[in-house]
This record gives C-alpha cells, structure tokens and sequence, in this order.
C-alpha cells in the first residue's frame, strides 16, 4: 500500500545533513521567486513586517519568508525525530520540571515568533534590537536569522515533548504507553 514508516525515516537519515541548508534556504528562495512574479506578500505574523517597514523603510518579501519559515517548522520537528533516540528518565518529577520549563520557553519563542518586536522599540534601541535592525536590512540575512529562530524554537518544543513522554511512559515495563 505505501512505503513503510522505517523506509522513509532511512531516507530522511541519508539527507540529514543537507537538510538544514534546505530548511534555511528554501524560505529565501521562495518569497524572491514570489516577489519576481508579482505576488502578494502573504504574511502570518504581520509584526516583524510592520518593525522592519518603520525600522529600514522597506520589508518587501520579508512576509513570505516568515510563512514559509513558519511552515516549514514541522519539518525540523521530523529531522530531529529521525536523528535522535528516545531520552532515557531516570527522574521522574525532575524530567517533568524541564519537559514543563522547556514548553513555557517553547511557548515564548512561539509568541516571539508570531508577535515580533514592537515598534517603540525602534526609538530608543538596545544592543540586541539595534544588531536586528542592521542584520535585518539584508533579506538574505534576515531569512537566515529567523529561520535559525524557528529551527530553536521547533527543536526546544519537540525536546520538550519527548522528555515529557519518556517521563511519564518510565513506569511501562515494554515502553509501549497508553
């Protein structure tokens, strides 16, 4: 009937090492094509468009990258799924005290990614906030610097996930759940 979930996994393995470079570009490469055809601008987390249009004056593009970055997600979620094992708990509240801590950090950088930076704090810049408007100019870099954002945040979320799973399948005896 199809291809079995091993056979795919194998295959992901194979590509895991171009894989993040796909991740990263791929973002880039699409919102520029879009941009060359005279697309809209589609954009899920309009606040970092509006911080980049009252910061350097033009964002063109920038949208797509962020939905692209954004959908994209799941996949960095697949890549580390193949790429690494089950943790071992032999702690069972303190596995869940990280599981529950690495979600509330999981859930800012969800609210960080989709709220962006506000636009007051173009005024008076920090270190931080200033290094984002310069790298930001470039959409290249600016396509990088998210990407990588989003990639943190998938890889926290997932860890996160697993560590609560193995947590709470500890006292199973063949690992099964449920």
């Amino acid at each position: 009937m199809g291809i079995s979930m091993e056979v795919k996994m194998s295959w992901l393995e194979r590509w895991s090492g171009s894989f993040p470079w796909i991740f990263f570009l791929v973002p880039f490469f699409f919102s520029k094509t879009a941009i060359a055809l005279g697309m809209p601008d589609f954009c899920i987390s309009p606040g970092w468009k509006l911080f980049y249009d009252a910061a350097v004056g033009q964002s063109e593009g920038y949208g797509l990258t962020m939905s692209a970055s954004l959908l994209l997600s799941p996949l960095i979620m697949l890549w580390q799924y193949s790429t690494s094992d089950a943790p071992e708990v032999y702690n069972r509240p303190k596995a869940l005290l990280v599981a529950i801590s690495g979600m509330v950090v999981f859930l800012g950088f969800v609210g960080a990614l989709i709220l962006g930076l506000p636009i007051e704090s173009i005024e008076t810049p920090g270190r931080g906030v200033w290094a984002m408007i310069m790298l930001g100019q470039f959409h290249l870099v600016f396509s990088l610097g998210y990407g990588v954002f989003v990639a943190a945040g998938a890889v926290i979320g997932y860890s996160s996930c697993m560590i609560a799973w193995a947590a709470l399948n500890r006292f199973n005896p063949d690992g099964a759940g449920g």
